[in-house]
């Protein structure tokens, strides 16, 4: 285990650095994000955590070297008092420099407020801090491209004075129509669609989200915390297994960012991201309202959606009044509300005959507009001829022995009723009937007119399968 998880290690880990020395396995640093993707490739956590919680166990683990600082010491090329800069120092740059990021090389420019966060005491060759700015990005530079800073750490850039009109007119983009976009504004809908849907489930804000991943507390996050954050919202799958099919890389993020991003500067605020989130959900607001024929004012309709709604309106209000009972079959559950329409009776009596049979009157037995139940004593008297005669289909009964298993349970049908009863309620090219298609064949056949089933005074004497066998090919 010992080995697999130090090769695991190696390859998620995206610092590297000599810091706890020779023969200390494995060597290097995993950062936030790469324990993020970690974690969702290995699925250490297989429920949902929350972002905070993660944090905390990434801090935790992280500060377990401190336990052991005096035994570390030893692997120091220098003593960290000795450093130019200490850890929480604000600083300058005096020149250009290049810094080495978890996401590659960046450039940081002349006059950029910096703090330091930590001191390379590895090789005293090429002594460097690790620094912070103002964007949430740690880097690595060295020593003699900073200076102390005159200004202090907390100065904030400029707030962007961008109202949320100018915001909302620069996404118009979202409401493009689907064929108009290019395939970058599609992929870019498509992840904030599932961004604004993994919002609104957890009942999260557009602010709960820069809480979490604003690691500057500036109010701002770059496209790297965007996709440091879209990654976490993949954890356990919340986008990439039930929204998305696959995990959005960076380069789409940084797509999504530039669209965004109105006016270039780098960062998005929580306006822009609040906007353009608020006309997503708008538009897919807007779209289960066109999808759904029930939402549409009745003018908007075509002739199916008129059709439809006056067919499945007064099905759910009959489904409410009789709870947890339903139709046996939809065609029925329909000839019983149009029985006196003679445009929609037109629409059954187009089926075969053999299907509309449910459109006929009800039993007297029945009341108007209610449908058939079995008794417990019919049911268990069911239950027990099924048994006996699905004993030869092992477990399912056959059509040869369809309309005796229907004589038994007191059911009597002709040849050709029991035939075309079964191609209702068969598969088509299926020989053999399982247990609910064979009770939904009793209901269908109780809830035809009283002609198609035997009176229950006059039923039938119980017969062994074998004595049914017989009289069925006597009367064929």
């Amino acid at each position: 285990f010992h080995d697999k998880f130090s090769y695991l290690f190696d390859v998620y880990r995206d610092v590297s650095t000599a810091f706890l020395g020779d023969g200390a396995p494995p060597g290097g640093h995993m950062t936030i994000a790469a324990f993020v993707r970690f974690c969702i490739d290995v699925q250490i956590f297989p429920n949902l955590i929350d972002f905070n919680s993660l944090l905390c166990i990434f801090r935790s683990a992280e500060s377990v070297g401190d336990i052991f600082r005096s035994d570390l010491k030893q692997c120091m090329v220098k003593d960290p008092s000795e450093s130019k800069f200490q850890p929480g120092d604000v600083v300058q740059l005096v020149k250009n420099a290049t810094a080495d990021s978890v996401f590659g090389p960046h450039e940081i420019r002349v006059g950029e407020p910096l703090k330091v966060v930590g001191i390379d005491v590895s090789d005293i060759d090429s002594e460097a801090v690790r620094v912070m700015t103002t964007k949430g990005k740690k880097h690595w530079i060295r020593l003699d491209a900073v200076v102390s800073a005159d200004r202090p750490f907390e100065i904030r850039l400029p707030r962007k004075r961008q109202t949320i009109n100018e915001s909302a007119q620069k996404a118009v983009w979202v409401n493009k129509s689907f064929e108009d976009m290019c395939e970058v504004e599609k992929r870019s809908l498509f992840i904030l669609s599932s961004f604004a849907e993994y919002l609104e489930k957890r009942k999260l804000r557009s602010k709960d989200f820069f809480t979490k991943f604003d690691e500057s507390s500036d109010g701002t996050i770059d496209a790297d915390e965007l996709f440091q954050g879209i990654v976490f919202m993949c954890l356990g799958g919340n986008i990439r297994t039930s929204i998305t099919t696959t995990l959005p890389s960076k380069e789409e993020v940084g797509s999504l960012f530039s669209l965004i991003d109105h006016d270039g500067g780098g960062t998005i605020d929580y306006a822009e991201l609040d906007t353009v989130l608020k006309t997503v959900t708008e538009r897919m607001a807007r779209n289960a309202k066109g999808e759904n024929i029930f939402l549409k004012d009745i003018t908007e309709m075509t002739p199916g959606e008129l059709a439809a709604e006056k067919f499945f309106v007064p099905l759910f209000e009959k489904l409410e009044q009789k709870g947890k009972k339903v139709f046996a079959t939809v065609r029925s559950a329909y000839s019983k509300f149009y029985q006196n329409s003679t445009e929609e009776q037109a629409l059954v009596n187009k089926a075969p005959a053999s299907r509309s049979r449910a459109a006929a009157p009800e039993s007297s037995s029945s009341k108007s507009g209610d449908f058939w139940e079995p008794s417990r004593r019919q049911l268990e008297d069911f239950q027990r001829c099924f048994a006996e005669w699905s004993a030869q289909g092992r477990g399912k009964l056959r059509e040869i022995d369809f309309r005796s298993f229907l004589l038994q349970i007191g059911v009597e049908l002709t040849p050709a009723q029991a035939r075309c009863l079964w191609s209702d309620v068969a598969a088509e090219g299926v020989c053999l009937l399982s247990y609910d298609e064979a009770l939904l064949a009793f209901r269908q056949v109780m809830e035809a007119p009283v002609q198609f089933r035997k009176a229950p005074a006059a039923a039938p004497p119980r017969q062994t399968p074998a004595e049914a066998l017989a009289t069925s090919a006597a009367e064929q």
